[in-house]
């Protein structure tokens, strides 16, 4: 159904389901249909159904000025980093394993033939082949964990139970690591974004860019620091300029099309002389842009790459 002037003395803003939901309680529709969001303002304006569904709403924001982690350069002092995806205690219960291996596999294979050990076997101080028969065993244990594997030979059965143990505890240690080192340079690769939480956004006096509708579902933010948008478009736009506000709220649907698809054309008045910077622009003559993320010949093209998820527990 059109819109009616009727509904546009009781609503001005930019909502047009808001607007829609305006219809219905002056009589001039049935009912509206769509992805509504039932907030408190339209529940006092209309009866809403039952839920079809449910939006997850996340937050972005963008990378600080002059952030630049995935681009900095190494330093030597960086090395150590790699011990770093394990806390101390992990790596020394690590250490225990092999010296508890090593020594298992000397006791039990020393004096068998076992070529692993046929130096240490020759030497006839007894104190001295203990010693660098442990230190052997301790050694291809360790070999164990760079190869991902055991690096024991094997000739009798108690060693062989000892090494599928020990082949369990370093797989295990191997597909660990490999996980947290991953996390841990992504992580600490990833660009600061101006903000981490929306607690983090009120502590700092930051604005967030929201569709109009949504301003009274985000009540940890100060009304005076809600940006009230007519659409997502605009409303990413903005954020990305970082004109008026320093993150934004956005639905499921429009994450997927507008951030990791990267495939989303909308209207926007870019031009910063527009109080509103909408999806049109209040003055003709301000600027109104095309933002074409899926075509490559765009200016925009996957402009929004660099926007971060903001992962807020609170």
């Amino acid at each position: 159904a059109n819109f009616t002037a009727a509904s546009a003395q009781m609503y001005q803003g930019g909502s047009s389901y808001t607007r829609c939901v305006w219809e219905v309680n002056r009589g001039m529709v049935d009912l509206c249909v769509g992805d509504f969001w039932e907030t408190n303002e339209r529940r006092g304006i209309a009866p809403f159904s039952s839920n079809f569904d449910l939006d997850t709403m996340r937050i972005l924001t963008t990378p600080l000025p002059g952030a630049g982690g995935a681009s900095s350069s190494f330093e030597a002092s960086q090395i150590l980093d790699i011990f770093k995806p394990f806390a101390t205690g992990v790596w020394a219960l690590m250490v225990g394993t092999f010296l508890f291996a090593g020594v298992s596999m000397y006791i039990v294979e020393a004096g068998s033939g076992n070529p692993d050990y046929e130096l240490e076997d020759d030497i006839e101080f007894a104190p001295l082949r203990y010693l660098l028969g442990f230190c052997k065993g301790f050694y291809l244990s360790c070999m164990g964990l760079l190869t991902a594997g055991s690096a024991f030979t094997v000739t009798k059965w108690p060693g062989r139970f000892i090494t599928l143990g020990f082949s369990f505890f370093v797989y295990i240690a191997v597909a660990s690591y490999a996980a947290k080192l991953i996390d841990f340079l992504v992580n600490s690769n990833r660009d600061p974004g101006r903000i981490s939480s929306l607690s983090d956004l009120v502590q700092n006096g930051l604005s967030i860019c929201l569709l109009e509708a949504m301003k009274d579902l985000v009540p940890e933010v100060p009304t005076s620091k809600k940006v009230g948008m007519d659409d997502y478009g605009p409303m990413l736009e903005r954020m990305y300029r970082n004109s008026g506000c320093s993150a934004s709220i956005i639905g499921k649907t429009q994450y997927l099309s507008m951030i990791v698809g990267q495939k989303a054309s909308f209207e926007a008045c870019t031009d910063r002389r527009d109080p509103l910077q909408h999806t049109t622009c209040i003055d003709p003559s301000y600027e109104t842009e095309t933002i074409a993320l899926g075509d490559p010949l765009s200016p925009h093209y996957q402009k929004y790459c660099s926007v971060i998820t903001v992962e807020d527990s609170e």
